[in-house]
């Protein structure tokens, strides 16, 4: 079970012998770094030395397609007017969050939201901007606390599919360095994929070009991306993205 769900073979550091006498102390072995609560927990019924509390094979088929069948989950982040709520917006095809036009914070914490497109459910969680000239140091603590409880609840409630990391197309700032290693460093610990959303692009005749300018500043500042895609997320344009 240990290796369906996870795809770590048990004990496969050690030897037979050795696998039979640490099965006689009824050990078991040790939780995997990548694995859910909720997929340790099932895993550790399937291993009771008692027979009575063991999942029969049903139960462990219709769980585990329980967890397949969830909505993948997304995390989205980035500097306050950066577009994260229009985006939100965009993926949904329609206003479902708040945005702001004066850079006013809308998220104090996180917002989510449930939104369905390319046959695809997905859950959106909608994060503080971090990095404001009006945070103060206790604040900013408390959004950094708020975060990172966020994250560690959705790794217990089956992990985050994909980091969404949302800028604003302009210059390339340390602050933008600090944000991503912040999320995909620190609280996801580089094991999510992270995907860059570069917004305000309206004057871009062809938005793929800011990227191919900028690209290499990116790299110079260590922001390695799975993708990108350049947006934009304002209203009452032409509905290019």
């Amino acid at each position: 079970m240990l290796f369906i769900v996870s795809g770590d073979i048990p004990w496969k550091e050690k030897a037979h012998p050795q696998i039979i006498i640490e099965l006689s102390k009824r050990a078991t072995p040790a939780r995997p770094d990548n694995i859910s609560d909720d997929h340790w927990n099932l895993i550790q019924k399937c291993w009771s030395w008692n027979s009575a509390d063991r999942l029969e094979a049903a139960e462990v088929i219709g769980c585990l397609a329980t967890k397949i069948t969830r909505p993948k989950t997304i995390v989205l982040f980035g500097d306050t007017g950066a577009g994260k709520s229009s985006l939100v917006n965009l993926m949904a095809d329609k206003e479902v969050a708040c945005t702001s036009s004066d850079m006013r914070r809308c998220t104090m914490q996180w917002k989510d939201y449930a939104i369905d497109f390319g046959g695809d459910s997905y859950t959106v969680f909608d994060t503080i901007g971090l990095h404001e000239p009006q945070l103060g140091i206790k604040e900013y603590l408390k959004s950094v606390e708020n975060v990172y409880r966020l994250i560690k609840e959705l790794d217990g409630r089956g992990g985050i599919d994909l980091l969404l990391f949302c800028v604003r197309a302009g210059r390339v700032t340390a602050t933008l360095q600090s944000n991503y290693r912040l999320f995909h460093e620190f609280l996801c610990e580089k094991k999510v994929p992270i995907v860059l959303a570069i917004t305000n692009l309206e004057r871009e005749q062809r938005m793929e070009t800011w990227w191919e300018r900028n690209q290499s500043t990116f790299d110079k500042y260590q922001i390695q991306v799975a993708g990108h895609a350049c947006v934009t997320a304002a209203n009452k344009l032409d509905g290019r993205h």
